[in-house]
């Protein structure tokens, strides 16, 4: 089993919380890009609960659990499905 930092498609760097992100959740974000077969920007990943609620979100976040990511949307409509299939494939 790959570690965060041994990920095929991502680089340490990407990540602005690596040691909070849950092993199974980095890898199904690895699984998606393999899917996907292009690159996923992130814009955020796992949160401390005060860098959660200074932008808002829930208690109760994925965030803030390791568990959730946020990314930059596909450039054109086909990419944008290319990219949900690719989520829904893995799932």
């Amino acid at each position: 089993m790959a570690l965060i930092y041994d990920l095929p498609h991502f680089k340490l760097s990407e990540f602005h919380h690596p040691e909070l992100v849950q092993q199974d959740a980095a890898e199904f974000l690895e699984a998606v890009r393999v899917h996907y077969g292009g690159a996923i920007v992130l814009t955020s990943d796992a949160r401390t609960a005060a860098e959660n609620k200074a932008v808002g979100g829930s208690e109760l976040s994925w965030h803030v659990k390791g568990r959730a990511f946020d990314f930059r949307w596909p450039a054109t409509d086909a990419l944008a499905f290319k990219l949900v299939d690719a989520i829904f494939a893995v799932a």
